[in-house]
């Protein structure tokens, strides 16, 4: 399924909750404004596509938004151990409601890129996809501020891949891809 744009919604909550904004008319906001407070949306062939996000620590979507979603979203943040990431995807794909939808993991800030068995490696091992997200100093929970440097989350960015970890992820992409990254090639000619 090929998808074309991606964007957030906020979500606004009112006196009964969490209700979605900005998607009129979608009888499904009930179900999906239910995580963590945005909503997802992806365009596809002119359908708007929605999930909701949950926060992290091995969470799964309850029932009523394993039903109305599109795609399921999973964080991996506060899940440092694999096994526990492929287990989240199994428990996932247990939930009543769950129809085959996409899983993904659009947010899981543990890398350790460089092992066999990591959160990116377990979870495509299950067929979900896994969603790079880089705080820099902030991984794992830690407080940290954009240094134009370090990570793709906090402004100000440097969108390079310009760190030992940006270059180990792209690398295990290209592992897992079958393809070739210009960083690789480059350090097979320098040799």
């Amino acid at each position: 399924m090929p998808l074309a744009k991606a964007a957030e919604l906020p979500l606004r909550q009112g006196a009964k909750g969490y209700d979605m904004c900005g998607v009129p008319g979608d009888d499904r906001c009930g179900g999906i404004a239910h995580g963590s407070g945005h909503a997802a949306t992806l365009m596809n062939d002119g359908k708007l596509l929605v999930s909701t996000s949950y926060r992290g620590g091995g969470q799964v979507p309850d029932e009523n938004v394993a039903r109305a979603a599109d795609f399921l979203l999973l964080h991996g943040n506060g899940t440092n151990q694999p096994d526990l990431i492929a287990e989240q995807v199994e428990r996932t794909r247990r939930v009543p409601g769950y129809h085959g939808q996409p899983i993904v993991f659009n947010e899981d800030d543990h890398f350790d890129f460089d092992r066999p068995w990591n959160n990116f490696v377990a979870a495509l091992s299950r067929h979900a996809s896994w969603g790079y997200f880089d705080p820099g100093a902030g991984a794992g929970g830690a407080a940290a501020r954009g240094d134009y440097l370090n990570g793709y989350q906090l402004v100000p960015v440097d969108w390079g891949i310009n760190t030992e970890r940006k270059r180990q992820f792209f690398e295990l992409v290209a592992a897992a891809s079958g393809s070739v990254t210009r960083m690789a090639a480059g350090r097979d000619a320098e040799s």
